[in-house]
């Protein structure tokens, strides 16, 4: 079975790939969004062009379904949010044209409105406005509303899943895994608020599950354990700050992927970082057989990327 993949370029996409094709599926994904080197070597096929429409019907031949991850992880600046919201309208409209109808579509849990560790917050609620105006998340959740809209109308099958807060190996920099490092790496004080942290890999393997156990139409939050900040810099640092990277850090590899600091980007990952950003998974566990690793092994495998995806 072949499938084609659109947000590859992240610690979410990589491990996607892996579990497909562990899966023995066949990958493919748009060539623009194969650099990097990360997806060298694993046998994944790649389609000229990008993400515009046209490109997009070319990458659709001979696919059986798609695998999109429509959300921006960068927080700034906005640009990069448009032109995912735009990839995923391009991919829905390309797929209606080929007749492709099966849809895995991942966004962000922050389409829904979080909770506190007592009363975490699910599927029920969706947010109707975004977490502090940001940009990312307006626009993850206008994606996942046209993809919904697509679903209702039987233009395609869509399944949407909604991973939190994630953390793995092969992060591009410029997310909020790579700032927490960042901070914690320069003895920055926890902030004291707290979060819902799930593994790249535990992500992936429940959003291959959802092509075939999810049901069309419906949302999945993909989360792991509920955590203080407090407590996951102490579980970040063991004892002392991860040794920061020499030369230019994961986030500074692409410009357009910078760090979460100065100007708005700052103001707001702070803003962020002073809320109980709490989720509950029990939908996608019962549901898509969702099993999430221990959080120290989520993290030591985050902290030994970081510290040496530079080297």
């Amino acid at each position: 079975m072949k499938v084609l993949v659109t947000g590859a370029g992240s610690a979410f996409g990589y491990h996607l790939c892996l579990a497909l094709l562990d899966d023995g599926f066949s990958v493919r994904v748009p060539e623009a969004e194969a650099g990097g080197g990360d997806l060298e070597g694993l046998g994944i096929e790649t389609s000229p062009g990008g993400c515009d429409p046209e490109s997009l019907i070319g990458a659709l031949a001979g696919v059986n379904a798609v695998f999109d991850y429509g959300f921006c992880r960068q927080a700034w600046p906005p640009g990069e949010a448009r032109e995912s919201l735009e990839t995923t309208g391009n991919l829905l409209v390309a797929m209606s044209r080929c007749g492709v109808e099966r849809l895995v579509h991942a966004g962000t849990a922050f389409s829904f409105e979080p909770g506190s560790l007592t009363e975490p917050g699910d599927e029920q609620v969706p947010r109707t406005r975004p977490l502090f105006g940001l940009d990312c998340l307006r626009s993850a959740k206008q994606a996942q509303d046209n993809v919904l809209r697509f679903c209702d109308s039987e233009k395609v099958a869509a399944v949407v899943v909604n991973p939190t807060v994630v953390l793995g190996d092969h992060d591009p920099g410029g997310t909020l895994c790579s700032a927490l490092f960042e901070r914690a790496a320069t003895g920055g004080e926890a902030p004291p608020g707290g979060v819902n942290v799930v593994g790249a890999a535990d992500a992936a393997r429940a959003t291959l599950k959802a092509l075939g156990r999810g049901v069309a139409g419906r949302c999945y939050i993909l989360g792991g354990r509920n955590v203080a900040y407090r407590e996951l810099f102490a579980l970040m640092t063991r004892g002392e700050a991860p040794r920061r990277p020499e030369g230019p850090s994961p986030a500074g590899r692409d410009p357009r992927r910078g760090r979460l600091s100065g100007h708005r980007s700052d103001r707001l990952a702070g803003e962020i970082a002073s809320r109980e950003l709490y989720y509950s998974s029990a939908k996608a566990s019962s549901e898509l057989g969702l099993e999430t690793s221990p959080l120290e092994q989520v993290i030591a495998g985050a902290r030994d990327w970081w510290e040496h995806a530079a080297d």
